[in-house]
């Protein structure tokens, strides 16, 4: 990734010079953006089948030496992550996607991502929110593509749609099937998720977040001029906020980035490169983010509030004039509007893109002041955060290396990231004592269950751009209505009710086979008898005859 990164210099008069730091607007060298990618840990998309990021051939220069804002949103559990380097395809170029502040979700932690060079270019391999007691890391398998859900009739109108996912049992993949989850106030439940890497797959199950507003600040990315960022001296100071209320009215999904974005991408042209709204965002052409679900659920004093947003992202996308503004200049230039109900839609439809630093407080984020001595610390975690996503690199790259990935069939590849790197949880002297918030106790999740995977190989849908080493999305007229699909997804089969797992019965006792008699054998009959002849009279004896003679004489 580069030359390990340095301390930043702490140097009064750098401070003073730095146009951000001290709420004149601009820092010398930096051009602020009011669109672009949404930094991953602040929100990234759910994708149950992500596929390799594409390939870029340009590569990506050392992290910037960033100074974290010197004021931050009041929280016990907020914490720096720094930023990092995007590709963005209008340009042909690197973006800076700032830092932000982040009030981390609970018992999470955040697994920084990094550049990966291969044959022909540089990869992105996407940060992710691990369980913060996790030692080593499964690598498993390309989990097959989602099986087609039929959903039921929502429970209760507090319910929203957790959609099913593969998971991994013992030596293959099972699937989970969705089910129905009850609405936390002022919680949003993240559904479980794929972050592809070149190692093999990282699956990140379902956790407890906060709404956009709670999360923190979200800063907006910069075009850094080169001949600023390589003196040794300088370094980059956010000081522009993205307010969650603009977010809502232009957030889009990049899945082949599994990234979101924010801003004017409502040409045509962004929906055939793979940028879809976020309001036609569904899991198998039907099922809506959760994400998006929380907010209706939010909104639902305004039975409208659904139809409003769908006709503000179609009014924009037909009408370039009600379109947000695309940079800093026509922000400055635009005529200042009047600030909308907090909380209602007409709040959504004006909001500005970005908001100074100085001025969010007046937005009724709660913010304190960060004492010089712990940015010091600040920026040296994030000098080790950096250094934790090289290397989280090379042992992902080591294992391949040694042949031990990517993972066997039936076998996951497991291994150990470094220990350090993690962001540093800012706590101010002084402040009011803010406990952390105590999160709503996790679903009961439906067994998972063996079921036939497809019988195709997952495949990526997007194909390279020629003449760059970019890939998009193969061409596909943009729709308003029926709703865009975030994906192409298997042929639909006819509705298929979840299967109960097989019950097993005891085995019966083999019955004895039944008692065949011996057949009697027939009787021969009585051999016939014929009648013997009377015996002829026996002779006389001869005393007899003689006596006979002598009386007759």
């Amino acid at each position: 990734m580069g030359a390990v990164l340095s301390l930043y210099p702490t140097a009064q008069s750098q401070e003073a010079a730095v146009d951000g730091g001290n709420g004149a607007g601009i820092q010398e060298g930096v051009e602020v953006l009011a669109r672009g990618p949404v930094h991953e840990a602040f929100a990234e998309p759910s994708v149950r089948s992500p596929r390799p990021t594409p390939i870029v051939s340009k590569q990506p220069p050392d992290p910037v030496e960033e100074m974290p804002p010197d004021q931050k949103p009041e929280g016990a559990n907020v914490a720096w992550i720094p930023g990092y380097w995007v590709w963005d395809d209008d340009r042909k170029d690197f973006i800076w996607e700032s830092g932000i502040w982040r009030d981390i979700p609970p018992e999470r932690h955040w697994v920084a991502g990094y550049w990966n060079q291969i044959e022909g270019g540089w990869q992105w391999v996407s940060g992710y929110w691990n369980i913060q007691a996790q030692e080593t890391v499964d690598y498993l398998p390309a989990p097959p593509d989602p099986l087609p859900e039929a959903v039921s009739t929502a429970p209760e109108a507090e319910s929203i749609y957790v959609p099913g996912t593969w998971v991994w049992y013992q030596t293959r993949y099972m699937w989970r099937p969705g089910f129905w989850n009850r609405h936390r106030p002022g919680w949003v439940w993240a559904p479980a998720y794929y972050r592809w890497t070149p190692a093999g797959y990282v699956f990140v199950d379902g956790y407890w977040d906060y709404p956009f507003a709670d999360r923190g600040l979200l800063f907006a990315p910069v075009f850094i001029n080169q001949a600023y960022w390589g003196r040794p001296s300088w370094f980059y100071r956010p000081n522009f906020v993205v307010r969650d209320t603009f977010l809502l009215g232009s957030l889009f999904v990049r899945l082949d980035y599994s990234r979101y974005y924010f801003g004017d991408y409502f040409d045509a042209g962004y929906s055939r490169a793979g940028f879809i709204p976020w309001v036609d965002f569904r899991f198998g052409g039907t099922i809506p983010d959760p994400l998006f679900s929380y907010y209706r659920w939010q909104y639902a004093s305004n039975p409208r509030w659904e139809a409003d947003m769908r006709q503000l992202y179609v009014a924009r996308r037909t009408d370039p004039a009600a379109r947000p503004p695309r940079t800093f200049a026509q922000i400055t230039a635009a005529p200042a509007t009047a600030l909308a109900k907090p909380g209602t839609f007409a709040s959504i439809q004006t909001a500005t893109p970005l908001t100074p630093l100085a001025k969010v407080a007046a937005t009724g984020v709660k913010m304190q002041t960060v004492p010089k001595a712990q940015l010091t610390q600040i920026r040296q975690a994030a000098v080790e955060t950096h250094n934790f996503a090289k290397q989280r690199g090379q042992v992902e790259a080591k294992a391949i290396s040694q042949g031990q990935g990517t993972p066997k069939a039936g076998q996951p590849l497991k291994l150990e990231l470094p220990k350090t790197g993690r962001p540093a949880v800012v706590q101010t002297p002084g402040a009011t004592e803010v406990k952390p918030k105590t999160p709503p106790p996790r679903p009961e999740h439906p067994k998972a269950e063996a079921r036939p995977a497809p019988k195709t190989a997952p495949t990526s849908p997007y194909v390279p751009r020629p003449g760059s080493g970019q890939q998009v999305a193969p061409k596909v007229e943009p729709k308003i209505e029926p709703k865009v699909e975030p994906k192409v997804e298997p042929k639909r089969e006819p509705k298929v009710e979840p299967k109960p797992a097989p019950k097993v019965e005891p085995k019966a006792e083999p019955k004895p086979a039944p008692r065949v008699e011996p057949k009697a054998e027939p009787k021969p009959p009585p051999p016939k008898v014929e009648p013997k002849p009377a015996p002829a009279p026996a002779p006389a004896p001869r005393e007899e005859k003689d006596k006979n003679k002598k009386e007759k004489g």
